[in-house]
């Protein structure tokens, strides 16, 4: 089963994203720190893919992703941005270090097909009864 890291400042966004990726059969951790999940990274947590907000207090998702990138083991883990900040804003990092961008608002099924778009093709991707239908979804 994958394991999905939310990492969005906002509790209620948090929940409200591991709430829909559980329902797609993931395995979900989250948090409102990138220097928290890089912390759990350090102690061999190993996500199948970061869900990653770029406006947060402390460490932005710019910096937690500049730091995850630089980091070898870590490099390959496939990254979906969800922020409000306009794309010539400095906080969007440069192209090619993510792999999704979804935009607030956002439609929580697009969310959740563009995390299960990053996991095909990886070794254990989520697993469920609503698997499947959340990956139908447009």
């Amino acid at each position: 089963m994958a394991l999905i890291c939310v990492l969005d400042d906002e509790p209620v966004i948090r929940f409200v994203i591991s709430e829909a990726l559980r329902d797609a059969g993931c395995e979900t951790r989250d948090s409102a720190s990138g220097a928290e999940v890089l912390q759990w990274l350090s102690d061999g947590m190993a996500p199948s893919a970061i869900v990653l907000d770029l406006l947060m207090p402390g460490m932005s998702g710019r910096d937690f992703l500049e730091r995850l990138r630089a980091n070898r083991d870590w490099a390959h883990v496939p990254v979906v941005v969800v922020t409000g900040a306009t794309y010539s804003n400095d906080a969007f990092p440069p192209d090619g270090s993510y792999q999704a961008l979804v935009l607030k608002p956002f439609d929580l099924r697009d969310l959740v097909q563009s995390v299960l778009q990053q996991l095909r093709g990886t070794q254990g991707g989520c697993r469920g009864r609503n698997a499947l239908d959340a990956s139908k979804r447009s």
